[in-house]
């Protein structure tokens, strides 16, 4: 029995943006997941995502010299490719008294 190769569409409606995959990621790694939130914006030709996480999370999504943060950002690098965009990440230390 042969099957078809399965395609995918090209701009699928349910398709998440790159700002919400990459909360949905670090909800994930994190220990406070709702204390997470992520901000947008396109500078140059750049998508530069600011990621706002608990003071002792911040370990967690920087990863050991960097590594998951690096992988997240190739990740979805890879997705904003197609739209001819680079993806810059940035960690932000959460504002005295907000966590």
């Amino acid at each position: 029995m042969q099957t078809e190769p399965y395609t995918y569409p090209a701009e699928p409606e349910d398709a998440l943006s790159s700002g919400a995959l990459l909360q949905e990621i670090v909800r994930c790694l994190v220990d406070d997941p709702y204390a997470v939130s992520v901000a947008e914006r396109v500078d140059e030709g750049t998508l530069v995502m600011s990621v706002v996480v608990a003071e002792d999370d911040i370990g967690k999504v920087a990863g050991k010299a960097g590594k998951t943060v690096d992988l997240i950002t190739r990740l979805l690098g890879r997705i904003e490719g197609r739209a001819k965009r680079k993806v810059a990440i940035k960690i932000i230390r959460p504002k005295r008294g907000e966590t």
